[in-house]
């Protein structure tokens, strides 16, 4: 089935894989091109830093960064296969893959983003356990645990990016012709349970963890800042405790604004997924269905962004990496070391401010 020509922009898409070109006017499929290509090299060349980063310091793989270099790995995975195919369709003007490479396409697309929702909520879980648990003994993941996690993780999302393949559900063309996704203006009864449920497991349930997490994180905040407002003048509390804790909560900032991010560039997405199943038929169009596409891309470019600037240490270490040739000194004095000091030297005055 062929659209009409004209006003092609404005008509509902076909959601036929064998659909021919020109869904929209070519100037529409350059544009995104341009757009999904540049991304590609900025969500590139930051996944590589972030990895590098990780991998060249010992000192920043921790248990609860194993889920930062989980999400990397994702997004490292959706920039350097996805993009550049939906770029290349994109300058093409029409899908030159056929149905097996939209089926590909789709779980390749599916797998990168259920795993990054869900190493997303479980960095929220994470910093939830650290910061608001920071006095059980019990506030850190072990490594152990947190590689079984995202081992589960990847697991699961290939479960779920894999059934469509065997009838229950389906990957279609999306946005103008040019990339492949679910299928979710298909109202039978097995594809839209299956759509349900997906979205059910993968976006509403994280979501609601992430959102969990973060209301706590923030009364936590609350009261630590009131509690450092009484240690201006007497300086009762450990240093070590103190110190941690203030790196938790710049650490959880900067995690609440790459969810932030994440969350603003899947919510329209899934809208125009529950617009194209409960919604008048044929009221998906090219257009409307592309622009929550291209959103939902931003945050794959944008998490090695914002760690890079919102978390200090790594923002040092990659200055380090970038900029500087000699070798770090054998030794430095670290907070960890402060922990084997006398407790009497371990007495300081911190600063109220966060």
């Amino acid at each position: 089935m062929k659209l009409s020509e004209g006003n092609s922009s404005l008509q509902p898409i076909t959601w036929d894989s064998t659909a021919r070109c020109h869904v929209v006017p070519y100037s529409f499929h350059f544009v995104v091109g341009v757009v999904v290509a540049l991304l590609a090299i900025l969500a590139i060349c930051g996944n590589i830093l972030v990895l590098c980063t990780y991998g060249r310091y010992a000192s920043l793989r921790t248990s609860s960064n194993l889920f930062v270099i989980n999400l990397t790995v994702a997004d490292m995975f959706m920039s350097s296969i996805d993009f550049p195919i939906l770029s290349a369709m994109s300058f093409n003007g029409c899908w030159m893959l056929g149905l097996t490479g939209c089926q590909i396409y789709g779980v390749s697309s599916a797998i990168s983003s259920l795993v990054s929702i869900n190493t997303l909520a479980m960095i929220s879980f994470d910093r939830y356990i650290v910061v608001v648990h920071r006095l059980s003994p019990l506030h850190r993941l072990a490594k152990s645990t947190t590689g079984t996690i995202i081992v589960t993780i990847w697991i699961l999302s290939i479960i779920w990016s894999v059934l469509p393949l065997t009838g229950i559900g389906s990957y279609r063309l999306e946005g103008m012709g040019t990339s492949c996704t679910f299928n979710y203006v298909d109202r039978r009864p097995p594809h839209l349970w299956y759509f349900l449920t997906l979205v059910a497991f993968n976006f509403f349930i994280p979501l609601g963890l992430i959102i969990f997490s973060y209301w706590r994180i923030l009364i936590s905040i609350r009261q630590i800042k009131k509690e450092l407002k009484t240690l201006q003048g007497g300086c009762s509390i450990t240093l070590l405790h103190r110190v941690e804790t203030q790196a938790e909560i710049k650490t959880a900032i900067t995690a609440l604004f790459i969810i932030g991010t994440f969350c603003l560039a899947w919510t329209p997405y899934v809208a125009v997924a529950f617009l194209g199943l409960f919604g008048p038929e044929g009221v998906i169009t090219p257009l409307i269905s592309m622009f929550p596409n291209l959103l939902a891309k931003i945050s794959t470019a944008a998490n090695p962004i914002l760690y890079s600037i919102g978390h200090p240490e790594v923002r040092k270490k990659m200055r380090k990496l970038l900029f500087v040739s000699h070798r770090e000194p054998s030794w430095r004095p670290t907070s960890a070391t402060v922990a084997h000091h006398s407790p009497a030297q371990s007495q300081i005055c911190l600063s109220t401010h966060l």
